[in-house]
């Protein structure tokens, strides 16, 4: 192998073992893709079907997170990311939470029992929006069937469903049971400290879930959606964080679009959110363009045998004169 293929990161075996040319490259071919697979655009399309899949993916979760505590607890903790999300986009989620939360306890178990499969199902079309943007990444053509691909979409709903829920019981019970405890004041700190850890993790178990089911082709091995995932959750705090400020101090939303201003605020931050995402995937999938090595799962396969379009073909190398 010669010393430019060596510098470029061909026998990388780990993004963390890709040469600084190596990222060069690699993030040069992510600026050129975010204009030919219209990123913006797609993100824009995401975000449609995202807020027609809200309201069924709130009544799924409530039902199910109704079943163990009461759901009240939802609300209560979305004070916690004032600030980080836009007041807009917490209003809309408050606003259908306290519609379902003020129902009685029998209605929500009928709810449970009778619409449960329907609120799921009705929320895939944002997952399935999703999975065709992680396709259009990786360059990718779904195949899968109509049977299939629904039933893949429902279980990474319920999966994400589940992940909120141990969200909550993060900023919940964790809080509430080391406050009760006679802790040192060094360990105090961990009440602070633990939960909003844990919620980074999930938030990375989620998109790298997303990032390895989402295309169709022999899924990556977990190393290669690290960077990905680590470059989304970063880009998530700092980006909803600005847009907060932004949409709370420097843009009078309210004047300019009146009673359409939350909706207007909500379906920004989540275009925002959204092209952040997309960009994570595209890092991903550049990194294994640009290495030899096999990325992907089970036993070691040489290029264009591993039903994966960028892990078969390795991208050409830049002139660096």
């Amino acid at each position: 192998m010669s010393s430019t293929q060596t510098s470029a990161g061909r026998h990388a075996a780990s993004p963390a073992e890709m040469p600084a040319a190596g990222w060069k490259d690699v993030l040069m071919r992510v600026k050129d893709r975010f204009d030919e697979h219209s990123v913006t655009l797609v993100a824009a399309g995401i975000t449609f079907y995202i807020l027609l899949a809200l309201f069924p993916a709130i009544t799924a979760l409530v039902a199910i997170y109704g079943l163990v505590a009461d759901p009240q607890t939802i609300q209560a903790q979305l004070s916690n990311l004032e600030g980080i999300v836009p007041a807009g986009a917490l209003g809309i989620i408050h606003s259908q939470l306290e519609r379902l939360t003020s129902q009685t306890e029998s209605s929500l178990s009928i709810a449970f029992a009778v619409s449960i499969l329907l609120s799921i199902y009705s929320s895939t079309k944002g997952v399935k929006a999703l999975f065709k943007a992680m396709n259009i990444a990786y360059q990718e053509k779904d195949e899968r069937g109509f049977i299939k691909q629904n039933l893949i979409s429902m279980a990474f709903v319920v999966a994400s469903i589940v992940l909120v829920i141990l969200a909550i019981v993060t900023l919940v019970v964790i809080p509430s049971v080391l406050s009760l405890l006679p802790l040192p004041a060094g360990v105090t700190i961990l009440v602070l400290v633990v939960p909003p850890l844990v919620l980074a993790l999930l938030a990375m178990a989620w998109i790298a879930g997303l990032f390895r089911f989402g295309p169709h082709r022999r899924s990556p091995t977990f190393k290669w959606l690290t960077p990905g995932a680590v470059l989304t959750i970063l880009g998530w705090v700092i980006a909803s964080i600005a847009f907060s400020f932004y949409a709370s101090n420097v843009k009078n939303f309210d004047a300019t679009y009146g009673s359409m201003a939350s909706i207007i605020v909500f379906l920004m931050w989540t275009w925002i959110m959204m092209i952040i995402l997309l960009a994570g995937a595209e890092l991903n999938a550049q990194l294994e363009h640009q290495t030899a090595e096999d990325t992907t799962v089970g036993e070691e396969r040489e290029p264009g045998d591993r039903k994966a379009e960028l892990a078969d073909q390795i991208a050409a190398l830049r002139n660096r004169d």
